[in-house]
């Protein structure tokens, strides 16, 4: 049980961290979100781990069996969430712009390098 307070704890250190620091965010300075998590893991995996509590009910005979069983569901459940994220972010995503011919860059050759620099000021790049 304790474990599963550390990792809460550094869960929520982590949340606090990148919210705090935002884009700036050094990596040092999630060390103790990390060490936490860590800590977190040893307690939990020594004590009760997630598969230990999944086939508590199950007679020892039948404890191969169970665990296979709860593995089985927690791939399945991955796969369904993975697969179901990818699907909102393409759902969601704009699509991309139509892109001109080619003739009508030939005649307007100056306006791409003018959208080529602006690009590239944003990125504040230079070009050599």
């Amino acid at each position: 049980m304790a474990g599963l307070v550390v990792l809460i704890l550094s869960a929520g250190a982590g949340v606090f961290v990148v919210g705090h620091y935002g884009p700036q965010l050094n990596p040092w300075e999630l060390i103790v979100p990390v060490v936490l998590f860590g800590l977190g893991l040893g307690l939990g995996l020594g004590s009760s781990s997630l598969m230990l509590i999944a086939i508590s009910g199950a007679h020892p005979a039948d404890a191969g069996a169970a665990s296979g069983l709860a593995t089985q569901w927690a791939l399945a459940l991955g796969a369904v969430l993975f697969a179901a994220a990818l699907l909102l972010c393409l759902l969601l995503s704009k699509p991309p712009a139509r892109a001109r011919s080619q003739p009508d860059y030939v005649r307007r050759g100056g306006e791409r390098r003018d959208a080529e620099r602006r690009c590239l000021g944003r990125l504040r790049l230079t070009r050599e």
